[in-house]
């Protein structure tokens, strides 16, 4: 995917994912940074837009025995030593079951049904596990990553919501 259509398609996808968080009352929530070359949905203009309606924000940390969310006050504040992607660093203030509204959870792949594809780590199964309910999960993709199915096993948990650059599929919960 080219730079200028990857930004794009983020920015149209951001926009989709506002609308649909505008309808929930979220104090709380769990954002990534995208792995550039990767391609990953880029939701860096989600975090100032959420922060400018006071909802508290964690991002994921992910190093050796350590696994979960972690309260980030200023997004600056991420760096990517020995890790792929950039993370909070030590101390980490991490996140209790309980305490989140919403996980944005990226996804390699996904189907109509909500069903999603990870890098194959469980680490996004894991937490939609331990902070659901409350959190509700929004999976976020770009369109040409839809596929008509996708195998499920016991462990794998689907989204609540999807949102690509070009809508949503599924409807949250009221």
């Amino acid at each position: 995917m080219a730079a200028e259509v990857w930004q794009r398609d983020s920015a149209r996808l951001v926009a989709h994912a506002i609308e649909a968080i505008q309808t929930l009352r979220v104090r709380s929530a769990a954002l990534y940074a995208c792995i550039d070359h990767l391609r990953e949905v880029d939701l860096s203009a989600l975090d100032p837009w959420l922060r400018s309606r006071g909802v508290r924000l964690a991002y994921p940390v992910m190093r050796q025995a350590h696994r979960g969310f972690a309260w980030v006050s200023d997004v600056q504040a991420l760096r990517a030593p020995k890790t792929i992607f950039r993370q909070p660093e030590h101390p980490w203030d991490f996140v209790e079951p309980g305490e989140l509204d919403l996980i944005m959870v990226p996804m390699l792949g996904f189907a109509p049904d909500l069903n999603r594809v990870g890098y194959g780590a469980g680490f996004y199964d894991e937490m939609l596990q331990r902070f659901r309910p409350p959190a509700l999960a929004l999976g976020v993709a770009f369109e040409m990553q839809a596929v008509p199915s996708l195998p499920f096993e016991p462990h794998d948990q689907r989204c609540d919501l999807i949102v690509t650059e070009l809508g949503q599929y599924g409807q949250l919960p009221p």
